[in-house]
C-alpha cells in the first residue's frame, strides 16, 4: 500500500498532529486558489465575451495587411540571396570591413536577437494567419450551419479551459518548520492541475442567416473587419505587450458589430473551477537519518458558482510564458545592440 493510500486511510495522522501543533492550518490552505487570482478574473471576462459573439473572431485581416507591408524588406533581402550565390558575392557581403573582429560578437548577438524577434513577431503570426485564411470559408460555413440548426431552439453552450492556470508555487516549498527534536519539515507543491468551465443557455432568432450576404457578413466577423476599435488597438506599436498583462483586446471584442440582427438571449449561466494539488511532505533529520518524501497528499478542490463573476479584468504578470518573458527582454536588447 502506498504512502498516499495510508494517508487517505488516516494511518499517517501522527504527522498531521505534529503539523497542527506547529500552527499548520490544513492542506487546503497551504497555497492560494485559482479563484483568488487575476488570471481567474480575466478568464471569466473571456467567457463573458464569448456569450455575445455570433461569429467568433479568429484573426484580423486588416492588421495582417498592415504587418505584411512590414515584412516586405525581409522578402526583398531573401530574394537577393540566390543572386549573391550565383555571383559568388555572399561571402564578400558577410566579410565586409564593418564586420571586424572587435564588433563581431555584438553583431552576432544582435543577429540572434533580431532573428528571435523576427520569427515570433513576423513569420509565426504570418504563417498562423495564412492558415486561418485557408480555412475561413469552411469555418464560416460551419458557423452559419450551426446558427441555422439552433435558430429558435434552446442550446447549451460550453466554454472551457483545461490548463487554466500555471501555479507560481509549483515545485516550491510552501511550508517549513524546525522543531525542537532536530527535525526539519518541508511541504512541496509537486503537481497542480486546474480546469475552468462556464456553461450557459442560448436562445436566438437571428435574421439573414440564409440570405445571399450571410457568408460575407460572417466572413467579415471571422476576419475581424467588423471591429474598427480592435483594429486600431492592434495597430498601435507594442500593444500586444499590454494584452499579455491586461485584457484590453478581450474587452474590445464587445465593440464588434455583430453580423446579424435579431434575438440573442443568454441565461442560466454558471461556472466552475476544478483544482488538484499534489503535496509531498519531507521529514529530514538535521544531523542525518530520515530523508526524502515521507508521504504524499492530494487535495481535490471543486467549486461551482451560479452566474459568471467578472470585473474589468486585472493586471497579471504571473502568467507570462517563458517565450513572452524572453520576447519582452529581447525588444529593448535589440535596441541596445544597435
Amino acid at each position: 500500500m502506498t504512502n498516499h493510500a495510508l494517508q487517505l486511510l488516516g494511518l499517517l495522522r501522527p504527522y498531521d498532529s505534529v503539523l497542527n501543533e506547529s500552527g499548520f492550518h490544513g492542506w487546503i490552505d497551504l497555497t492560494h486558489s485559482f479563484q483568488s487570482t487575476a488570471a481567474y478574473k480575466n478568464l471569466c471576462l473571456e467567457a463573458f465575451m464569448k456569450q455575445s459573439a455570433q461569429v467568433p473572431n479568429k484573426t484580423s485581416a486588416i492588421n495582417f495587411a498592415i504587418e505584411l507591408a512590414e515584412l516586405k524588406p525581409i522578402f526583398k533581402n531573401l530574394g537577393k540571396i540566390p543572386k549573391l550565390i550565383r555571383e559568388d558575392k555572399l561571402v564578400q557581403q558577410i566579410g565586409k570591413p564593418a564586420l571586424i573582429k572587435r564588433k563581431l560578437p555584438k553583431k552576432v548577438a544582435k543577429a540572434g536577437v533580431d532573428t528571435f524577434l523576427g520569427w515570433n513577431f513576423g513569420w509565426a503570426p504570418f504563417i498562423g494567419d495564412l492558415r486561418t485564411f485557408v480555412t475561413t470559408m469552411d469555418d464560416v460555413a460551419k458557423r452559419i450551419n450551426y446558427l441555422l440548426k439552433t435558430r429558435g431552439k434552446e442550446t447549451v453552450v460550453r466554454f472551457s479551459k483545461k490548463e487554466a492556470y500555471t501555479h507560481p508555487n509549483l515545485g516550491q516549498v510552501v511550508y517549513t518548520r524546525d522543531d525542537s527534536n532536530d527535525v526539519y519539515q518541508r511541504i512541496v507543491l509537486r503537481n497542480y492541475e486546474c480546469k475552468f468551465v462556464s456553461t450557459w443557455r442560448l436562445f436566438h432568432n437571428l435574421e439573414g442567416l440564409d440570405d445571399a450576404w450571410a457568408g460575407l457578413r460572417a466572413a467579415f466577423a471571422h476576419l475581424g473587419v467588423n471591429n474598427p476599435l480592435k483594429i486600431v488597438w492592434n495597430a498601435i506599436p507594442f500593444s500586444f505587450l499590454v494584452d499579455w498583462v491586461y485584457p484590453v483586446s478581450t474587452w474590445l471584442e464587445k465593440a464588434a458589430i455583430q453580423p446579424f440582427f435579431g434575438q440573442w438571449d443568454v441565461y442560466d449561466v454558471n461556472s466552475s473551477v476544478h483544482e488538484v494539488f499534489v503535496y509531498d511532505f519531507l521529514f529530514t533529520g538535521k544531523h542525518g537519518g530520515t530523508n526524502g518524501t515521507e508521504f504524499t497528499v492530494v487535495v481535490d478542490r471543486y467549486s461551482r458558482l451560479n452566474g459568471l463573476p467578472f470585473t474589468l479584468g486585472a493586471f497579471d504578470l504571473s502568467q507570462l510564458t517563458d517565450t513572452q518573458q524572453k520576447l519582452a527582454f529581447s525588444i529593448p536588447l535589440s535596441r541596445i545592440l544597435k
